[in-house]
């Protein structure tokens, strides 16, 4: 992935997130709006519920419509991002290049390496008796 893609993840998840809390606050006020209506009253529980249908409804809307925006941005800068790696003659760009590399990967080189010294290490220790005078004894 390169650095755009990256970005507009991160913006999604920034979006996402404040729909979050938009939709905690929305609850917080639905609370509050159904609290305040007496409990025999149903013509002003009825205008109640028609208020808290309205700003699901609202709040439903802005949220798809920010969605689709981000999304239709995500597009283009993919579409530019394309047109880099062309512009590059067939390269990717160096900054995909020098991305770091997962944890799992990491393990697996770590667990690599530490095989291939406990080898050296072995193959060392082998040599070493061979030449010791408890070799030549046997």
């Amino acid at each position: 992935m390169s650095d755009a893609e990256g970005q507009d993840l991160s913006t999604i998840e920034i979006l996402l997130q404040k729909h979050k809390t938009e939709k905690k606050s929305l609850q917080a006020e639905i609370q509050a709006i159904k609290k305040a209506v007496p409990k025999g009253d149903k013509k002003r529980e009825k205008i109640a519920k028609q208020k808290i249908a309205d700003l699901e409804n609202a709040l439903k809307e802005t949220h798809k419509q920010e969605l689709e925006t981000v999304e239709k941005s995500q597009k283009t800068d993919a579409i530019d991002s394309s047109t880099t790696v062309l512009d590059n003659n067939g390269e990717e760009p160096s900054e995909t290049r020098q991305k770091s590399k997962g944890k799992a990967k990491r393990k697996q080189e770590k667990k690599a390496m530490k095989a291939k010294e406990l080898a050296d290490r072995l193959a060392q220790a082998e040599i070493d008796y061979e030449k010791s005078s408890r070799f030549k004894e046997e």
